[in-house]
């Protein structure tokens, strides 16, 4: 994409205004440089504090850069890193020549505009900004007037003639678009102005931001380069452009060619060449060869005049028939090699292109890693991206890309403070009707409640195979024939006269019971009647809790000898349970709502419960659980698990690898057990099993 650009610089000094300032520069590709890759146009401006003569000094450091930068091989980025680099080596020396007093220190801006592509090269204190349509962005982050900015987002680079070499230099990269106005200038800019008369400075030419600028910081020292990018001219390459002269250029030659070979009887004396055997190639190029030698016919025996004007004259036609020959092969042969040396240039330029990218995103990688403010270090995972993007369309599938992806992933994960399970997928659902919600695991016993088909399935765990087993009397322990609809099921462990622990199934109209030893029976319960939208079981200690959205309660059922028999306890009433959709009890009780809140009730009341450091808040969850052997809260809804504290504080998000996200797309609920370390995780139509990872 080829862009107009219209630029505009000047400085501000001791109340004087000067176009064409010591301290900035708009420089080309050089004559010297002109068979490299293109570099593009580079932008220079240099502030220096210090001692006397600072113009001199500044005019020296852009020299150095613009040598430098057209000088060493490689891309753009490697170009502003070495320039900028090479100024610092020169201020360094500078004040070591210096007996006494303040040394020189400088800050660097550079901006390399190729095509719709902005690079930007900074050392010590410098700033730039781009603006597209009222949105700013700066480089490096610096606060406005007014504002503040974390030390992190400020990201601080060194002073230029301080260190003898300078580790740290500022690369960024931008896409241009129409519109675009791109503004280096003193990093004391900001610091006077703010965003918004920043913003309000802004004009249709680039002279016109120039001058409202100056205006803005009052007459203090200011240098600045503006770059007003234009709408998109459809600008044929100058090879392009050439190309009509050139075509007609061939084809005259051409013509002239062929019409020279067809009056000099060429492509007959070819032919007949060709009926000769091959042993007589050699003869005829030594003799073709001797003919096309004015000196060898002088040595041939003195003819009559009249011949050897004939002769001079025949002669003079063989010589431009030759001539003409030799024009037109040297002709096919340089075109040839012209395009050779153009197609090689664009691999170059379009190979340093992409090396420049990647650098690029390296930096970028490396100052994710090093930020400890999660938002810059997302910010420039973005910008990581955008760069991938671009290489991407350039070479899809090279390994360098995918590398450093797999990085920028991994910090992702980080800052997101996601652990990644290794899924195993022991046992699957495949009746249509098929729609397992809930699973329960008691010592080697697993139980999953399949809300499609009104089952309830039992299976072992085998600790040796590491998967698990149907018993040998079967799995399925109620079918749907047998009690009609089933709602949930929860382990009840002993306490309040109960013996043993057993599995409760609530249904709509009352209790099963599922006891190892005894097998199934039905658990009498009082007052169901009344029940008018049961949702979820709990226990504890012994105890029965059923959530009645309907009712807008929890009943608590006291255990008697023969079950439930005596009048609940309205444990909670009055609530806003209409939304609903889980429920975990370890003594407090958790309700989880549809919009992501989660209610927690302490003997009955209410307590706050706030979710914090939760970036990603909950959009549409499905399961809450935790029970009084698990230390935190596990909150379930598509695509990954979040585990919080009993306080409610953010501990990390449990996700497939990256290679089966698809496999979290239709979570229902999970149990988690964490003393044996496991995960049972019911998803679609598939129950899955995961180690889980120690934090």
């Amino acid at each position: 994409m080829t862009l107009r650009t219209e630029i505009a610089q000047g400085r501000m000094i001791e109340g004087v205004w000067q176009e064409r300032p010591p301290n900035l520069e708009v420089a080309a590709q050089p004559s010297f440089a002109a068979l490299r890759p293109r570099k593009g146009s580079l932008h220079i401006l240099v502030e220096v504090a210090g001692p006397p003569r600072r113009d001199e000094v500044s005019r020296q450091l852009v020299n150095i850069i613009r040598d430098e930068y057209f000088r060493v091989p490689g891309g753009i980025t490697n170009g502003l890193r070495q320039g900028v680099r090479a100024a610092n080596e020169f201020l360094y020396q500078r004040n070591q020549e210096l007996s006494e007093g303040m040394p020189y220190v400088a800050g660097i801006s550079c901006a390399v505009l190729s095509d719709d592509h902005l690079y930007l090269g900074q050392g010590g204190p410098a700033f730039a900004c781009v603006v597209r349509q009222g949105e700013m962005r700066a480089f490096p982050h610096l606060p406005w007037a007014g504002e503040e900015v974390s030390e992190e987002e400020r990201l601080p680079l060194s002073p230029l003639g301080v260190e003898e070499r300078l580790v740290e230099v500022g690369l960024y990269h931008h896409r241009l678009e129409a519109e675009d106005v791109v503004v280096l200038s003193s990093p004391t800019l900001p610091e006077r102005v703010g965003r918004k008369e920043f913003r309000e400075a802004l004009a249709p030419r680039a002279k016109e931001v120039l001058a409202n600028l100056a205006e803005l910081v009052e007459g203090g020292d200011f240098s600045a380069i503006v770059i007003k990018v234009s709408e998109e001219i459809p600008r044929p390459s100058e090879e392009a452009a050439r190309a009509p002269e050139v075509v007609a250029g061939l084809a005259e030659a051409w013509r002239g060619f062929f019409s020279r070979l067809k009056e000099s009887d060429l492509l007959g004396d070819i032919g007949e060449r060709l009926q000769g055997s091959l042993s007589a190639l050699p003869q005829a190029l030594g003799t073709l060869t001797r003919r096309m030698l004015p000196e060898e016919y002088a040595r041939e025996p003195r003819a009559k005049p009249s011949a050897r004007r004939a002769r001079r004259e025949r002669l003079t036609r063989k010589q431009r028939r030759n001539l003409f020959i030799i024009l037109g092969l040297l002709l096919v042969v340089g075109m040839g090699a012209l395009w050779g040396v153009r197609q090689w240039r664009i691999r170059e330029a379009q190979e340093a292109l992409f090396q420049d990218i990647l650098t690029q995103a390296e930096e970028r990688l490396r100052q994710a890693l090093a930020a400890t403010e999660p938002s810059a270090a997302r910010e420039f995972l973005a910008a990581i991206e955008s760069l991938l993007e671009e290489a991407r369309e350039m070479k899809p599938e090279h390994p360098d890309i995918e590398g450093l992806e797999s990085r920028v992933l991994e910090r992702q994960d980080e800052l997101d403070h996601v652990t990644r399970l290794a899924l195993r997928q022991p046992l699957e659902f495949p009746e249509a009707r098929s729609a397992p919600l809930r699973v329960v695991a008691q010592d080697n016993d697993l139980y999953i409640l399949d809300g499609g088909t009104d089952r309830l399935c039992r299976y072992r765990w085998s600790e040796a195979a590491r998967t698990l087993q149907t018993p040998p009397e079967g799995a399925i322990l109620i079918d749907s024939k047998e009690q009609g609809e089933l709602l949930d099921i929860v382990w009840l462990e002993p306490g309040g006269g109960r013996e043993r622990g057993t599995l409760l199934i609530l249904k709509s109209d009352g209790l099963l019971e599922y006891d190892p030893l005894k097998g199934l029976s039905s658990l009498s319960v009082v007052e169901t009647a009344s029940w008018q939208e049961p949702r979820r079981a709990g226990g504890f200690e012994g105890n029965f809790y059923l959530l009645d959205a309907g009712a807008k309660r929890i009943f608590k059922y006291l255990p008697t000898e023969r079950g439930y028999n005596s009048a609940p306890l309205h444990y909670i009433v009055e609530a806003e349970f209409e939304s609903a959709v889980d429920m975990a009890i370890d003594g407090d009780i958790y309700v989880l709502l549809a919009e992501g809140v989660i209610m927690k009730f302490t003997a009955g009341k209410q307590e706050p419960f706030v979710v914090e450091g939760l970036e990603e808040e909950f959009s549409n969850p499905l399961a809450i659980f935790t029970n009084p052997g698990t230390d935190n809260i596990y909150v379930v809804e598509s695509g990954r698990i979040v585990e919080l504290s009993k306080e409610g504080r953010f501990v990390r998000q449990l996700r497939p690898s990256r290679e089966e996200e698809e496999a979290f797309q239709e979570l229902s609920t999970v149990f988690v057990d964490e003393g044996k370390g496991r995960l049972f995780i019911l998803s679609g139509k598939r129950l899955y099993l995961a180690d889980l990872p120690m934090e």
